[in-house]
């Protein structure tokens, strides 16, 4: 009888002590919404986009079907939505667990009346019943609030939509957009405006399809949209660069960049928040990316001990603490925005300072920017003769290689699937033994378009080689091609860090992604909602770079808002000269004039200027210097906004045959 209360007591106990060491579980909503109540259009892949995740989760991140909550098209209410998240997610995850939530459908912003937003807008997310009433969106305050319920601190919030007013990025005709654009003003209603402010998704990471400026993207020829199909891809053990058999939120975002970025698609995934412990495969503690503050500068400008092997990235937020500080959430004492990214030091510019900061505090990487700066070089080797040495044949390269190292807007590209904007092809063939001479032959690949530059060609004694890869390296040839390659990816990737107050609406008289043929006319209309200062440049599909306006018949390019102008005006005409391809229109509103020797027009030979790459490099480096992104009273200073359309191959008739042979066949 006495051994009884000993055997419940230790039952009881050993229950007592299993229970404490009990396996954390994963959780799951996941959302996808294709067809919508009201709101049009209606997209395509985004219920395949949440089952392909959900799949993903089951197959490699140890979740049990009974652990995820699926809503699909009608199913997914805002209604439905926030119950599935404060009922079913919060009633079932346990302090520890991991919980995920899932978005894919149609993004869109509206105008914040709180004052919580820095950027003057809400991020919203669109519902199956979504309509007009702002009750029936899901706005970024709301979800952040209902995710802040779930209690646990492993929290994911993963979307795939957009959240930018700024149009479409679209240059493929199998590509949609998941941007809803309201014909009218969405109401507001007074009683979320008079809701009070709370951080936004504390203890959680977020991550998202884009960056603020741009649009997510579904294509028909991968069946899905392009983040979640990289997202998914990743977690089978693709982004576990370390190999330790997990993988967590940063190596995802990382992977998807990195695929996104080499297929060539205008979109660049975003990591913010408490990400430092988050994992989607496997479990574990993650090192928090962190540097120290070395040097202050002028009160707001930085020195940091932080630099490229830790991976930071211009345009990175950082969060400053004291360099005991035990807990690193939120913003510390304020944020830097990394402005230069060095070997041995970065340098960094702070906003929203709240006390004082010291030499030695810590910058905890707050918000992750992925950019790419430079222009990606591949340079797959030398071809040659059968009698050409390979010594001959490295030297070279070697020669090549050391004078490209001295470019540094050259980034060389060494490894095979590693993304790259241009591939450098060179042949060298030996022409005639007496005296001994050779030919280089050097071309360009774009890998994204799968187009092939001129090739240069040049004569030369090996003694001169030097000077003969000196040759084809300037201007006038494949360094020249590189100069604007350079320019056009600076020009066609700068994009205004957050939301600027200028509207920009363009117009062409084809429409958007329309179909021109050359000898074409193309004209354009262009309105702003502010008084500003309006540059137009045509980003061609040769590579060149026009300056539309200003022009020669229309000088002064200060304009008022709501007034369109038009583009050509009286006195001259624009005709597409080709060749096929893609061609893009883009328009800067800038509310200080820009004041740049190459784009003045006085003392113009043509009607237009052409800006070589100096001066496109130039000129995105002005632009992003009027930014002021870290001085929140006099950060809109500009806007961008693109519009594309396309250039038919020229078309040749046989005589007296109407079958269609293009002129790239003919050449």
């Amino acid at each position: 009888m006495r051994d009884k209360p000993l055997a419940m007591l230790f039952a009881i106990l050993l229950a007592a002590m299993f229970a404490g060491i009990a396996h954390a579980e994963n959780w799951a909503v996941i959302v996808g919404i294709d067809k919508y109540q009201k709101i049009r259009p209606n997209l395509s892949f985004c219920v395949p986009d949440a089952k392909l995740f959900r799949d993903a989760l089951l197959k490699y991140s140890g979740f049990q079907p009974d652990h995820i909550k699926t809503l699909f098209d009608e199913e997914a209410t805002k209604a439905n939505i926030k119950e599935a998240l404060l009922d079913w997610l919060a009633g079932n995850v346990q302090p520890g667990d991991k919980a995920v939530f899932y978005f894919s459908g149609h993004g869109v912003q509206m105008k914040d009346i709180n004052g919580d937003e820095e950027d003057g807008y809400d991020e919203v997310l669109v519902a199956h019943d979504s309509w007009l009433i702002d009750t029936k969106f899901i706005i970024d305050e709301e979800l952040s609030r209902w995710v802040g319920r779930i209690p646990t601190a492993n929290k994911i919030v993963i979307l795939d939509c957009c959240h930018s007013g700024t149009g479409t990025r679209a240059l493929d005709p199998d590509v949609q957009v998941r941007q809803y654009y309201p014909e009218k003003p969405i109401e507001v209603s007074q009683e979320r405006a008079s809701e009070p402010i709370e951080p936004q998704f504390q203890k959680s990471s977020l991550l998202s399809a884009c960056d603020a400026n741009q649009v997510a993207l579904e294509s028909k020829r991968l069946g899905h949209g392009v983040f979640t199909y990289y997202l998914s891809q990743s977690l089978s053990g693709l982004a576990d660069t370390d190999n330790d058999g997990r993988i967590s939120i940063r190596e995802v975002a990382n992977y998807s960049v990195q695929k996104i970025k080499g297929d060539g698609w205008e979109q660049d995934p975003q990591l913010e928040g408490e990400y430092a412990d988050k994992y989607l495969v496997g479990e574990g503690e993650l090192v928090e990316p962190y540097g120290v503050i070395t040097a202050i500068e002028g009160g707001d400008t930085f020195t940091l001990a932080l630099w490229e092997k830790d991976e930071a990235t211009v345009g990175s937020l950082y969060a400053i603490f004291a360099p005991e500080a035990q807990e690193t959430e939120g913003i510390g004492k304020g944020l830097v925005e990394i402005l230069e990214v060095g070997p041995n030091e970065s340098r960094a510019k702070a906003f929203k300072i709240q006390g004082s900061v010291a030499i030695g505090d810590r910058v905890v990487e707050y918000q992750r920017r992925f950019s790419f700066e430079n222009l990606r070089l591949r340079f797959v080797g030398i071809d040659g003769d059968d009698g050409i040495s390979e010594i001959k044949k490295s030297d070279i390269q070697q020669t090549f290689m050391e004078q490209l190292g001295q470019r540094k807007h050259i980034e060389p590209v060494t490894e095979a699937e590693a993304p790259a904007d241009r591939v450098l092809k060179v042949q060298l063939e030996e022409k005639s033994t007496t005296p001994v001479t050779y030919r280089l032959l050097t071309h360009l690949v774009n890998p994204q378009r799968q187009t092939k530059g001129p090739e240069y060609a040049l004569l030369f004694s090996w003694e001169n080689r030097d000077q003969a890869v000196a040759t084809i390296l300037d201007m006038k040839h494949i360094g020249g091609e590189l100069e604007g390659a350079y320019a056009l990816k600076r020009l066609s990737k700068l994009t205004s860090p957050t939301r600027a107050s200028i509207g920009i609406q363009l117009s062409i008289n084809k429409g958007a992604n329309g179909i021109f043929n050359i000898g074409d006319e193309l004209s354009i209309t262009a309105t702003v909602d502010r008084d500003c200062w309006l540059t137009l440049l045509d980003i061609g599909s040769s590579g060149n770079i026009i300056v539309l306006f200003p022009n020669k018949y229309q000088p002064d390019n200060k304009v008022t808002a709501g007034q369109p102008i038009q583009i050509p005006a009286s006195g001259y005409k624009i005709r597409v000269g080709g060749p096929a391809g893609t061609e893009t229109i883009k328009a800067f509103a800038t509310l200080d004039p820009l004041d740049l020797d190459e784009l003045s027009v006085e003392n113009l030979k043509g009607v237009f200027n052409t800006l070589d790459g100096d001066a496109s490099s130039t000129f995105s480096q002005v632009l992003t210097s009027k930014d002021l992104f870290f001085e929140p009273e006099a950060r809109d200073r500009w806007a961008e906004a693109n519009i594309h359309f396309r250039v038919a191959p020229e078309q040749l008739y046989k005589e007296d045959s109407r079958s269609v042979l293009e002129l790239s066949i003919l050449e």
